[in-house]
């Protein structure tokens, strides 16, 4: 599953600007669609040495948006 850099600041707890920083500096892996960064789930947490992040884990950490 891939998380955008929003979910992935979320999931990390720290700002989306640290996010495309370390995006940036190859510090994270992640891929580039487009325009947009998006980082999978499995490669970050083998990445960081923590468990897989399942889908539902990472859908409840994410803040609903209204409009």
């Amino acid at each position: 599953m891939l998380m955008t850099v929003r979910e992935a600041a979320t999931y990390l707890r720290c700002h989306t600007s640290t996010i495309y920083r370390l995006l940036r500096e190859n510090q994270l892996p992640g891929v580039k669609i487009g325009n947009q960064w998006r980082i999978d789930t499995d490669i970050l947490a083998n990445h960081l040495g923590i468990e897989s992040v399942s889908q539902d884990e990472a859908n409840s950490k994410v803040p609903s948006i209204r409009r």
